[in-house]
């Protein structure tokens, strides 16, 4: 099957539908389902939002139709209107902007047409790094390949225009004349491109020995200085080279033992070498992780700790600390966000854990080098306790709500705001610019009150939304 990714210019549309004193809004609205995926900024302050519609969509000077790409890309200005509007056919699993140049990471299977160039996949899922110009134009497309699985993860820039991209593959992967094969079962990668579309180095991590245990890359990022960090998960044994780690293990009364999902934390320096990898949290899973000015790095997600009911029910442990989660009537552990933050040499400085009844996780964070504040993003089911604030849902249905919050370096809490409504809502990504703003991303149902503002949906089905706090 042939899957096209069609690129059009649309234009301008839409402008600030709410607004406060410190506080903005907008809700890409439509009768029909839309949400917002991914956010990301560049250095003139202009904001760039990835989402989707089903059937069509009106805007006041277009329509988009679905038959030409129910996946679509906004240029906002510092103001918060839309400048640029770019259609495509087929989803994709991360975008950055360095500059004034886009690039996005996508993943297909068969067939795939972007803008006049078309790529074919050799397995069955494939990687594809594209950068575009401010126009929308592809400059370049570079291909990761397998014979089986060459899976995307995320990508990152380095001060010098370098992008990262890292994922995971099956059998093995191919960019250009190099070649990776598989070690484990499991396997990920990290790749390094300059600003030309050239590979300059390609790292990869195995382990798995079996179905039940393996290595997963969940985050991305780079420092001040150009190293590299990658953050996930290890359920095993895993190799970095010729540096091993092993997650830690659940010794079950009448069972035997079992791996825990534990999470790794590895730095490489520009060159593509290991500069340390290790097992920095057990029992616990990462979602996203950022660095700061000063080379520390910060990491959130959630934790649920032991499912182990004769010993350590429900904890978590970060180096010598240990973390206890809430346990349901159910003696089930409830999930709990965290937000932790390391050394340049990946020792635990500090680790906070949200408080109150029910599930909470951290989804995205995002660091203000202007302000000097890192911020996190996520949902909550019960009720959310961070410092005094006190965040709790609006009723008993059985639904989750997004907050935003922000926390300074030394890890003191400064504030967090609730995004809450008659339904679910979710929250996707959040970003910060040149000038210290920060962004929220999501979707939501019919209306949502997020501190001073209130947005509604224009019917009864989900609605995309973008917050500038």
């Amino acid at each position: 099957m042939k899957n096209r990714v069609v690129l059009l210019l649309l234009g301008l549309f839409w402008g600030v539908l709410g607004a406060g004193a410190q506080s903005q809004s907008q809700v890409i609205q439509s009768m029909f389902t839309t949400g917002t995926k991914l956010l990301a900024s560049d250095s003139q302050g202009n904001l760039y939002v990835s989402g989707y519609f089903n059937r069509e969509l009106e805007l006041p000077i277009a329509r988009l139709d679905e038959q030409r790409g129910k996946y679509f890309l906004l240029k906002y200005s510092p103001d918060l209107v839309v400048q640029k509007v770019w259609q495509f056919s087929q989803p994709f699993k991360d975008l950055l902007v360095k500059d004034t140049s886009i690039y996005i990471l996508g993943q297909f299977s068969g067939t795939i047409q972007l803008d006049t160039l078309t790529l074919h996949a050799k397995g069955d899922y494939e990687t594809y790094l594209a950068k575009l110009n401010s126009q929308g134009n592809v400059q370049w497309i570079r291909q990761l390949s397998s014979r089986q699985d060459a899976l995307a993860g995320g990508l990152a820039s380095d001060s010098a225009g370098n992008i990262l991209v890292s994922g995971s593959f099956v059998n093995n992967l191919e960019i250009g004349q190099t070649t990776l094969n598989a070690i484990e079962l499991k396997n990920i990668y990290l790749a390094k491109f300059n600003p030309q579309g050239d590979l300059q180095w390609l790292r990869q991590a195995t382990g798995g020995s079996n179905p039940l245990t393996g290595i997963f890359v969940w985050g991305l990022s780079t420092d001040s200085e150009g190293n590299v960090l990658i953050a996930g998960s290890v359920i095993g044994r895993a190799w970095f080279g010729k540096t091993s780690m092993v997650s830690s293990q659940e010794v079950f009364r009448g069972e035997g033992a079992a791996y825990n999902n534990d999470i790794f934390l590895a730095k490489y320096n520009a060159q593509g070498e290991l500069a340390w990898a290790k097992v920095i949290a057990q029992n616990a899973e990462v979602q996203d992780i950022v660095a700061d000015t000063n080379g520390c790095i910060y990491l959130t997600g959630h934790f649920r700790g032991s499912p182990n009911l004769s010993k350590g029910l429900g904890q978590s442990t970060f180096e010598d600390l240990t973390l206890q989660t809430t346990i349901a009537d159910n003696m089930q552990p409830d999930e709990k966000l965290y937000l932790a933050k390391y050394s340049p040499l990946g020792n635990l400085l500090w680790v906070k854990k949200a408080e109150g009844k029910g599930n909470s996780r951290g989804i995205s964070l995002a660091f203000s080098a202007r302000k000097q504040k890192v911020y996190v993003s996520g949902y909550f089911g019960e009720e959310l306790k961070l410092g005094q604030t006190h965040l709790q849902k609006l009723n008993q249905n059985p639904k989750i709500d997004i907050f935003l919050a922000s926390f300074q370096p030394n890890g003191a809490f400064d504030w967090a705001i609730a995004g809450q409504g008659e339904d679910s809502e979710e929250v996707s990504d959040c970003e910060v610019d040149t000038e210290g703003r920060v962004y929220l991303i999501g979707k939501f149902k019919k209306q949502m009150q997020f501190g001073e503002l209130r947005l509604s949906t224009a019917g009864g089905n989900s609605n995309g939304f973008l917050i500038r706090k």
